[in-house]
């Protein structure tokens, strides 16, 4: 990867103000100028409490595979400068209280740096130089109670949530400070209040997206997919959903705008057919990008996963407005057709059969991203059938039906594999750890459930399903320690397999569901196996 030889940090955008009666606002213009004083000040600066931490230097020179593609994007009535909200004496409190929850320098930089080394390049949605340089400012504020951004401290605070969600209370980043990983959410939440309605800025789509992850990873899909709607909102309102090809040298905030919405397109598709709820904004026509020959070429970038599901989930998106469109079998054979398509046609380094690791050393990101396109596909093709079977409308005799429940037992054991060699290699911190969850949890309840109504057993690769969802609950439990949405999953799991009289190895009825799983009680706590966070 090249580096950026020039920073951008302007970003033009309309900030619409409006007076609020719990917490008036006002703008700082100086906000701009301090921003883009930023070089200036780290090459000068001589107080080393203010200057990065080493392990935050290296980050300053990183271009994070920016220099993927040229493009900019529009932004609705822009006609005023860059300005970010700036906090009003009344609601100065409120961001002391915030500050306040934060740690000390030392430790904040560490976690700041955890923040870059194992979650951003999931999702690329911070351009580290540019944040960088914007946190040297910042720091150098803090202490003289001087700090007004209440978009960047709200944007810490959820960098830090992340970062703390899934560590072990024992683990030497989690134990340099006293805040929880909740503590910092509703700070950031609560500080959040504090930015005017309608002052749009790419800062504010950043912390929502890690707001939503952060969501994600506790297993409150409900309050993600409602964010997803504020933050497509948004999003919207700065015209990142225009494709707009330059042949201007690349801007990493515009490409960085350009991925955040990917990231949310691909996440309001993929909550709406897994939780079944509505589409959020349905009427926006995404704009499709020329492929670009990063898609197809053996090299890989941190952001050409990203690239690859919206090339798929827009696709879908121009066939059926909706995933609640996908309703008949006919739909779903088209739609089956259309992601077994992309399937085949993904880059060596992804591909699902005769996979290209020559590089995972080389590109470290590469083998978490391939794990988490081949558990989102499968779990993604599962989605369609799930729903159609589960309506009480279908007729479940009909040799069609049959057919798509043997196909849809077929791709569930595929979802839980790939989900499965996922987490044998999970580390601490892992960004996208929910997705792996949500996949082991959701398909070993649909299968076991699906399990139980074949009365028959008629449903082929039986036993292999029933030892899937045995595995399942197993790598769920083994992760409770890593994930609270780990936890949850895991005893609401076991709670279904209990009214299943589940027992391990074989579903049968009126069987208690015994073994290394434990007993089950109300609370779902079992002590069976090691607490660990591999498998």
């Amino acid at each position: 990867m090249q580096s950026l030889h020039q920073l951008s940090i302007d970003y033009t955008l309309d900030c619409k103000l409006v007076k609020m009666s719990t917490h008036a606002q006002s703008v700082s213009t100086t906000l701009k100028r301090r921003r883009a004083q930023a070089d200036d000040q780290i090459d000068n600066e001589s107080d080393p409490m203010n200057y990065p931490a080493a392990g935050l230097r290296r980050f300053l020179e990183s271009g994070d595979g920016w220099e993927d593609g040229e493009f900019t994007h529009l932004i609705h009535n822009s006609t005023t400068s860059n300005t970010l909200a700036s906090i009003d004496p009344k609601a100065k409190l409120q961001l002391q209280h915030a500050l306040d929850i934060l740690p000390a320098k030392p430790q904040l930089d560490a976690l700041v740096e955890a923040f870059f080394s194992n979650i951003n390049h999931h999702y690329n949605i911070i351009h580290p130089p540019t944040f960088i340089r914007q946190y040297v400012i910042w720091s150098g504020e803090k202490p003289r109670g001087s700090c007004r951004d209440v978009q960047l401290t709200t944007l810490i605070l959820m960098m830090c949530a992340c970062v703390t969600q899934h560590l072990e209370v024992e683990s030497q980043l989690a134990s340099g400070h006293n805040a929880s990983s909740e503590e910092y959410q509703v700070a950031g939440q609560k500080l959040s209040a504090a930015i005017p309605a309608g002052c749009y800025h790419i800062t504010n789509i950043q912390w929502k997206i890690l707001l939503i992850c952060w969501f994600k990873g506790e297993a409150k899909f409900t309050e993600a997919w409602h964010t997803i709607g504020l933050a497509v909102q948004e999003a919207y309102e700065l015209g990142l959903h225009k494709f707009r090809p330059s042949r201007a040298a690349p801007d990493s905030q515009a490409q960085i705008g350009r991925q955040a919405w990917r990231v949310l397109y691909c996440w309001n598709w993929q909550l709406s057919s897994t939780l079944g709820r509505p589409l959020m904004m349905p009427d926006i026509d995404s704009e499709l990008e020329p492929l670009q020959s990063d898609l197809n070429s053996s090299a890989s970038t941190p952001t050409l996963h990203t690239k690859l599901q919206y090339q798929l989930i827009s696709s879908l998106a121009k066939r059926w407005q909706t995933p609640q469109d996908i309703n008949s079998p006919s739909e779903i054979k088209i739609y089956k057709g259309m992601v077994d398509t992309w399937i085949s046609s993904l880059p060596s380094v992804f591909s699902i059969h005769n996979t290209d690791t020559s590089n995972d050393v080389t590109w470290p990101w590469v083998v978490a991203h391939r794990y988490y396109i081949q558990t989102m596909a499968y779990f993604m093709l599962l989605q369609p059938y799930k729903a159609y079977l589960s309506s009480s409308s279908t007729n479940v005799s009909s040799t069609e039906t049959q057919e798509l429940r043997a196909e849809a037992v077929n791709y569930s054991l595929k979802a839980l594999q790939a989900a499965a060699q996922w987490a044998s290699l999970v580390i601490e911190g892992d960004g996208q750890f929910h997705l792996m969850v949500l996949c082991l949890f959701d398909t070993a309840a649909f299968l076991s459930t699906t399990l139980d109504k074949d009365q028959s057993k008629t449903i082929p690769h039986g036993n292999k399903a029933v030892l899937a969802v045995d595995e399942a609950a197993t790598i769920l439990q083994q992760l409770q320690t890593t994930s609270h949405g780990a936890k949850s999953s895991y005893k609401l799991l076991r709670r279904i397999l209990r009214r299943l009289n589940w027992t391990r190895g074989h579903a049968h009825p009126r069987a208690p569901l015994t073994g290394n799983m434990g007993e089950i009680g109300d609370d779902g706590c079992s002590h069976g196996l090691s607490s660990t966070n591999t498998c």
